[in-house]
């Protein structure tokens, strides 16, 4: 490989010279500059782009942490992002590790990182003192401290509302949740539950809400199995024999295992048992019945998340919370109520 000291040495002059040359900085003489240029161009020199990064301060990378790396909407968020990136030749690195004195040493102009709770840890690690810029995805939780880490949010809150009130509009009144965590204040999507369906079921609401785990806080750092949780939850509907016409599930991942364990055990979606998600991954379209969702764009939130980098790292100036639109996506997998 062509160094700069080989086209120092054919040019006669000192390795600084040629440094300047290509770095476009400090002055040099021209008769030198007509040398090392012409050298260059003799030996094919290609500047390093690892060493031109250092010494410009930029890696044209970015770091996005998702211990999910078997779930579909985050692996939509990381194509988003990838398309986005690459239009200013930025490379998204994708790590399912989370080892944050690992990541503080990758060599990245910035980090996405994938919810509130994981962005609090990160806060925590690093004493609330960032020292690259840093986006956290968001879902409508009050945990982070906005002062410190601009969020991109897809509002759960919202959109689990948004589910409760199609199921309404369909003549339901007797709706389950199915979620993996307890109904708690930094759940967004219980909380919104328990609003909607509070003044409906009044003293039985517990009676409706079927959960896989005992604490929504706790952070995991290992893939969760929503596919699993679906099958765990169906299995708890099916022992209390539920009198709910319809179930909102806390994602599109659970909401497909549903529908695949209640046909397994002779329960017919829609017929006998309404089922909507919220996510609007790919493969929601595809099952039997296509199941109704709210969409919370993960791709364009992906997008949003590198935009919003990016324009960090530029020094522009940013908005503390970006909103990403959600709409319903109406299928078959909800039926109107006729009992």
């Amino acid at each position: 490989m062509v160094t700069r000291k080989d086209v120092a040495k054919m040019a006669g002059v000192s390795v600084t010279a040629v440094s300047r040359v290509m770095n476009k900085s400090n002055y040099v003489a021209m008769d030198k500059k007509v040398a090392i240029l012409k050298a260059v161009d003799q030996l094919g020199y290609r500047p390093n782009p690892v060493a031109v990064a250092m010494q410009n301060r930029s890696t044209k990378q970015i770091l996005f942490y998702s211990k999910d790396l078997g779930n579909a909407f985050n692996i939509d968020m990381y194509r988003g992002m990838i398309s986005y990136a690459s239009q200013f030749d930025y490379m998204v690195i994708l790590s399912g590790t989370w080892d944050i004195e690992k990541i503080k040493k990758i060599p990245v102009d910035g980090v996405i990182l994938p919810n509130e709770l994981i962005s609090e840890e990160y806060l925590y690690s690093v004493k609330n003192t960032m020292q690259l810029p840093t986006v956290s995805a968001s879902y409508g939780s009050s945990r982070l401290n906005k002062k410190h880490i601009p969020q991109v949010e897809a509002d759960t809150y919202v959109a689990m509302e948004m589910l409760i009130d199609f199921l309404f509009s369909k003549g339901h009144k007797k709706i389950a949740l199915a979620t993996p965590y307890p109904i708690a204040d930094d759940n967004p999507r219980g909380t919104a539950y328990r609003c909607k369906m509070l003044p409906v079921l009044e003293g039985r609401l517990d009676d409706y809400v079927f959960t896989a785990l005992d604490n929504p806080n706790k952070f995991r750092p290992f893939e969760e199995d929503f596919v699993t949780y679906g099958e765990l939850l169906t299995n708890q509907m099916i022992e209390k024999d539920t009198d709910a016409t319809a179930v909102a599930c806390f994602n599109d991942d659970i909401a497909i295992s549903m529908i695949r364990h209640l046909h397994r055990v002779g329960k017919h979606v829609p017929d006998d048992i309404s089922v909507a998600g919220i996510d609007d991954i790919k493969i929601g379209s595809f099952i039997e019945p296509p199941l109704t969702t709210v969409a919370l764009s993960p791709y364009e939130q992906g997008r949003e998340c590198v935009r919003v980098l990016l324009d960090m790292v530029a020094g522009k100036k940013i908005k503390r919370r970006t909103k990403i639109p959600l709409h319903l996506v109406e299928r078959k997998s909800v039926s109107v109520n006729r009992r």
